[in-house]
């Protein structure tokens, strides 16, 4: 019974799209953003996939959100570029809107700009970043019932980071 319970909750979670509490959307938004500026990233958001994705003809090679930046560039040609840059896209999966996937995309985003500090490229280290961000944010009761998501979203890797 136990299992069955457990198995629903995981269920329940991801078939949602990424379930959050309203005012948890908005103070997790908020914390993202307090961050990025921070850090003097741009951030842009789009409502849907297709607006994100406007110039892309393949549908493999589309994007929920993507972290843009230049090497060796001056202040003043990234301050003209508006880079470093995120975007992210609020629509995620099942065409939900304002879920913790989308912030999670945000995050991982948010994360390419921290694993760049150090050097690191990969999206393993992004997403590393994305679960610091959201154990930073939530406290412990709020990590565990939305645990689901961001399990979901890591592909099962489990980071253990300390708060």
């Amino acid at each position: 019974m136990f299992l069955f319970v457990v198995m629903l909750y995981f269920v329940f979670f991801i078939t949602i799209g990424g379930f959050i509490l309203k005012g948890d959307y908005e103070k997790f938004h908020n914390f993202l953003m307090e961050k990025s500026q921070k850090e003097l990233i741009y951030v842009k958001s789009y409502d849907t996939i297709k607006d994100i994705n406007v110039n892309v003809k393949n549908y493999s090679e589309r994007v929920f959100g993507r972290y843009v930046y230049i090497t060796n560039a001056t202040p003043i040609e990234n301050f003209v570029k508006q880079l470093p840059r995120i975007e992210w896209c609020k629509e995620h999966m099942f065409g939900k809107t304002k879920t913790l996937f989308s912030l999670m995309t945000f995050a991982h985003e948010l994360g390419h700009h921290y694993a760049l500090k150090e050097n690191d490229h990969s999206e393993k280290r992004a997403d590393y970043y994305a679960v610091k961000l959201f154990k930073e944010h939530f406290p412990i009761w709020k990590q565990v019932l939305y645990f689901p998501v961001y399990w979901f979203y890591t592909g099962g890797r489990n980071f253990r980071i300390k708060n």
